[in-house]
């Protein structure tokens, strides 16, 4: 039996991380009520969870995950956007587990340095803090 060896894309290690998270979808006019999921693993660059809501790919949302702890499992830099201890993301991956009752939804960290900090991002981190 052959065996194939994949080469990996990932800028950062992912590390196994199980833990409940809060998020809140945002858009440049509101911020949702806080929805729950599980994660499954993180990286400096992005985490993965799920959860019983589908998000569309392109959605920003805000995590309620902190910092602080999340150093202790991976090393994310000063450049991820942080609001009120919400470290803000945007949806890269959905993928149905359970039809229209589970998800695992994939997040890339927003980077203040980044090409997708734009008009709309401002205006969510102003939502955010209450301006």
């Amino acid at each position: 039996m052959k065996t194939y060896k994949r080469l990996e894309r990932r800028e950062f290690l992912r590390v196994d991380f199980e833990t409940s998270v809060k998020y809140s979808v945002c858009s440049d006019e509101q911020v949702t009520s806080a929805a729950s999921g599980l994660t499954k693993n993180i990286s400096a660059s992005g985490i993965l969870f799920t959860t019983n809501q589908k998000l569309d790919v392109g959605t920003y949302i805000a995590i309620s995950l902190d910092k602080h702890t999340l150093t202790d499992v991976v090393e994310i830099d000063d450049s991820v956007i942080v609001v009120d201890s919400k470290l803000l993301g945007k949806v890269v991956r959905t993928e149905e587990l359970v039809a229209d009752k589970k998800y695992d939804i994939g997040i890339s960290f927003l980077r203040s340095d980044s090409e997708d900090y734009d008009d709309e991002v401002a205006q969510i981190i102003s939502i955010l803090k209450g301006e």
